[in-house]
């Protein structure tokens, strides 16, 4: 079972997947297929977030594809898209 604090992240992980709808990024096994995500794991965790813990490799993929903020993703605090330069 995951902490409050993983259960958190998990939680913001699939608000900003749901946010990149509108940057492209359609569907879920869309997602995944770009991403090396295996669709049965993100399924279950989307499904089950109290239960599995999200891969950080998954976060990761995030911050650095899609301009999600790390800091908003892994503590709640900023906006959840990183302002450009």
């Amino acid at each position: 079972m995951q902490s409050e604090q993983s259960q958190q992240i998990t939680k913001r992980f699939f608000e900003a997947f749901a946010a990149l709808k509108f940057k492209g990024i359609t569907t879920k096994n869309k997602f995944a297929v770009e991403n090396g995500i295996n669709i049965r794991n993100f399924w279950k965790i989307e499904k089950h977030p109290e239960l599995t813990m999200i891969r950080v490799t998954w976060l990761q993929e995030l911050v650095l594809k899609y301009n999600i903020s790390a800091d908003w993703l892994l503590t709640g605090r900023g906006e959840m898209f990183e302002k450009k330069i």
